[in-house]
C-alpha cells in the first residue's frame, strides 16, 4: 500500500463541513485499494477489471456523500436517542446539509 495516513487522520474531519476526499481514502483503503486519491470509481474500475463481483466493490463518491450526509444528521438531531418518543424534535434537513 501507499503512504496512507492513519485512520484517525482520515476520519478527523467526518460529519464537519469540509472534503469528503479523506473518507473516500479511508473507506478505499478498507476495501484493500491502494493510493486512492479522491474518488472511488477508480477503485471500483480497478476490482471491476480484476474480475470481483459488482456486491464486492466499494461504493461510489455520490453514495458514500449521501450516506456520511445521512449519518451526519441522524447523529445530529439524536434521531436515535429520541426513537423511543412519539413526538420527535428532528431540527431541519437544511441545518444539517442533508
Amino acid at each position: 500500500m501507499g503512504s496512507l495516513p492513519s485512520a484517525p487522520e482520515l476520519l478527523k474531519g467526518v460529519g464537519r463541513d469540509g472534503a469528503i476526499a479523506e473518507a473516500v481514502q479511508f473507506v478505499c483503503h478498507l476495501y484493500g485499494a491502494p493510493d486512492v486519491t479522491d474518488e472511488c470509481g477508480e477503485a471500483r474500475v480497478a476490482f471491476f477489471e480484476l474480475g470481483k463481483s459488482l456486491e464486492s466493490l466499494p461504493p461510489t463518491t455520490n453514495t458514500l456523500e449521501l450516506h456520511m450526509s445521512r449519518a451526519n444528521y441522524q447523529a445530529k438531531v439524536g434521531l436515535w436517542l429520541q426513537a423511543d418518543r412519539c413526538h420527535m424534535s428532528l431540527g431541519s434537513r437544511a441545518d444539517s446539509g442533508g
